[in-house]
Parts: structure tokens; C-alpha cells; sequence
């Protein structure tokens, strides 16, 4: 998919966060809570940004379509030595099913493994999320493993289910 892009996280998309972070709809698949305020969505970027990211590897981005932010994605560092990340993606509501969320994947797995060819990519969705189930398996994740009733939102309880990518 052309005009998709990742740029790194920074607050001044505070703004355009908050309609993404506000919608319990995409969020229901999450463990981060609901926003109201554009000062909540700065705090949000400014504390990922201070506690979660890798210094040598920019590993947080806002996700640009045609220059439009329609979410936000990244790799959350989970080893140094041997590499290995996760990957989280939240696409805004009116531009999900239309294969953003594929091409994200597709190039934050470039980014890992331009940097760290033997990395590896572990990631988990909820069982009741079929759309990421598709977009991991479109990626070339495989499954591995279920951790029943691991997720639980507002009362809601799901089973999680992980992924794997090897750069073979």
C-alpha cells in the first residue's frame, strides 16, 4: 500500500492521538485506558517516550497515510542481547480494514531486521481480535502459544494469543 509511512512519536501529534486514544472501540483491545485530553495524550507519548524507548533505535512512530495521521505503532524492546521486540499497532477507527495495518507490520519488521538481521519478533492479540490475527499471519508470524483468560478490560476476559517471527 503506497502513502503509508512511520514517523517517529512526538508530542506535537498529541492532538491527533487523542480521536485514536479517546474511541473505546479500538481500544477495547488494549490494556491502556481511554483518554479525554489532548494533555492526556501528551503525557501518554512523553512517558513511551522516556521509559520505553531504545536509544540507538528509534522503536515508537505515528503512522502517516498521505500525510494524515491514522495511528500509531512500535517495537517494544524486549531483549538486547539476542535482539528481540515486540509490535504493537492502533489504527484509528474510519481507516481500519483497509490493509494499513498490514503494511505497518510489514514495515516495522524491515526496520527490525535492517538493524538486527538474526532478531526475532514476539507479539501477542487477544483471540477475539480476528483482524490482527490476519494481519500477523498475512505477515508471516506464526502461532505459538494461548495464555487463557490473560486478558481482562473493564470486566471483558479474553484468551492471548502469541506470535512469532524469525528472520529466516
Amino acid at each position: 500500500m503506497e502513502g503509508i509511512n512511520l514517523v517517529q512519536l512526538k508530542t506535537e501529534y498529541a492532538t491527533d492521538l487523542l480521536s485514536l486514544w479517546n474511541n473505546e472501540n479500538v481500544m477495547k483491545y488494549t490494556y491502556l485506558e481511554v483518554i479525554e485530553t489532548k494533555e492526556q495524550a501528551k503525557e501518554r507519548i512523553e512517558y513511551w517516550l522516556k521509559q520505553y524507548t531504545y536509544k540507538t533505535f528509534p522503536n515508537h512512530f505515528v503512522i502517516l497515510k498521505d500525510e494524515e495521521v491514522v495511528g500509531v505503532a512500535g517495537l517494544p524492546i524486549i531483549r538486547k542481547e539476542p535482539f528481540c521486540c515486540g509490535i504493537y499497532y492502533q489504527i484509528k477507527e474510519e481507516y481500519q480494514r483497509q490493509g494499513i495495518a498490514t503494511k505497518v507490520v510489514d514495515l516495522l519488521k524491515n526496520k527490525v531486521f535492517e538493524k538486527y538481521p538474526n532478531g526475532k519478533i514476539v507479539t501477542s492479540c487477544i483471540s477475539s481480535n480476528e483482524g490482527s490475527k490476519k494481519v500477523l499471519l498475512r505477515n508471516g508470524f506464526v502461532y505459538s502459544e494461548t495464555k487463557v483468560g490473560a486478558f481482562e478490560r473493564n470486566g471483558f476476559i479474553d484468551d492471548v494469543e502469541r506470535y512469532t517471527f524469525l528472520n529466516d
